[in-house]
Parts: C-alpha cells; structure tokens; sequence
C-alpha cells in the first residue's frame, strides 16, 4: 500500500487531472460540429441543384402560362376571322399572319416544354434528395445542441464542485511537496504519472531499475525524462 503522503498527493492529483480535463473539453467544446459542416455542404448544394429545379419549376409554370394566354389569344382571333365582322382581303391576311405568329409562339414554348419535362425529374429528385437529408441533419444538430447544454451544466457543476474540494486537499501536503507539486503541474498539466510495468505513464520513458524499486517501496521518485512523481498504480488503487 503506498504511504499517506503520496496517497494524499494521489488525491490532489486526481482532482487536478480531472479539472484539466474539463478544461481542454471547455477549449475543444463544439457540439455538432461535423453535422454542421454537412449542412453547409448541404446549403451549398441546395444553392446550385435545388435552384436549379426550382428555377426548371418556375420556367415551367410560366411557360404554361404564356401557352394558355396565347391559346385564348388564337380562339378570339379565329373568332374574329370567322365572326363575319371581317371583311377585307386586308384585315384576313393580317389576321392570317397573326394566327401564324401565334401558333409559332406556341409550339416554340411546347418545345422547350418537353425539354424541360426531360430534366425536371430527375432535378426534382436530386432536389428533394438534398432537402430531406437537409431536413435531418438539421434536426440531429438541434438535438446535438440540446444534449450539449446539458453536458455543459453537468461540466460546469463538476469544475465547480472539484474547485471547492482542491484547498482543503492541498491544504494537508506538507509544503515543500506542494512546492514541488505546483511547479511539475506548471510544466506539464499533470504532476504524477501512473508507473505502468517500466513505463512512465505521462512521457512513456523507460525508467532504471532503481527508480521502478523506490516506487514499488512506496518512495517519492519522479521521472527520469519529464520529472513527474511517479506512483505505483497497483500500490495507489
């Protein structure tokens, strides 16, 4: 069993180790952040694809618009024509051209029609493709915000109850040690390192046969290459 003074030193450590690691989590606290570069991709490609069909959709709409209004257009010319009202070679040969003109307008916009028919599907398709995952990526990044929170609070509430035990667990190491202690933190964010088989736990160092000995007899030792005190894991736990 390892002796007080490092157990008490083991514990302080493991407080510090753990405020450290809400700190780096703090830095490094992005939720969703992949399912939000998806949606960006996502927009991007609902600007371009989506808008596409859209604007097909749109063409489409206003182009059965113009045939519609030109076919009325023909129906009060023939009626026109052939009203009886008309009675000059004149009037009926412009009346003629205007039929002409008509009927060429329209078969102009049916034929850009079909080719729009043809590319509307499988734009629509891509279009609804990109929305639907749009849709779902944006309800799993509201959900990856919402369990953030809550990871948030429960991180907050941890650093804060960790803070308030740190003086009273620092406040029993005798005062040279703590010296010690604060300065190796300073350095590497951890001051101890679990001794694992000849390994240093914090820099991976093989340690003399010395310094393996003196751990494993409970003795205060430290690191070889990054000065870490180092403890004998099975001793501590």
């Amino acid at each position: 069993m390892a002796s007080a003074e490092l157990m008490r030193l083991w514990k302080l450590h493991e407080i510090d180790s753990e405020l450290l690691d809400i700190r780096r989590k703090a830095a490094n606290f992005n939720p969703g952040k992949d399912i939000q570069a998806r949606i960006a991709e996502l927009e991007a490609l609902d600007a371009t694809v989506g808008a596409k069909y859209r604007n097909l959709h749109t063409e489409q709409i206003d182009l059965d618009l113009s045939v519609k209004t030109l076919q009325d257009k023909l129906k009060k010319v023939d009626k026109e024509m052939y009203g009886g009202t008309v009675t000059s070679s004149k009037e009926v040969a412009n009346l003629e051209k205007e039929i002409f003109s008509t009927k060429k307008q329209i078969s102009d916009i049916e034929e850009r029609l079909l080719v729009i028919m043809d590319e509307i599907g499988p734009a629509k398709t891509e279009a609804d493709k990109i929305t639907a995952e749009l849709e779902t990526r944006k309800k799993q990044y509201a959900a990856a915000r919402k369990e953030a929170v809550a990871l948030k609070t429960q991180l907050e509430t941890r650093y804060a109850e960790l803070n308030k035990a740190r003086p009273d667990a620092a406040r029993i190491i005798p005062a040279t040690m703590m010296s010690k202690y604060e300065n190796i933190r300073a350095k590497h964010g951890t001051a101890m390192a679990a001794l694992k088989g000849q390994n240093c736990g914090g820099c991976g160092t093989v340690q003399s046969e010395r310094i393996i000995l003196s751990a494993r007899d409970d003795k205060t030792v430290v690191c070889e290459s990054c000065h870490r005190i180092l403890y004998f894991s099975e001793g501590i736990l």
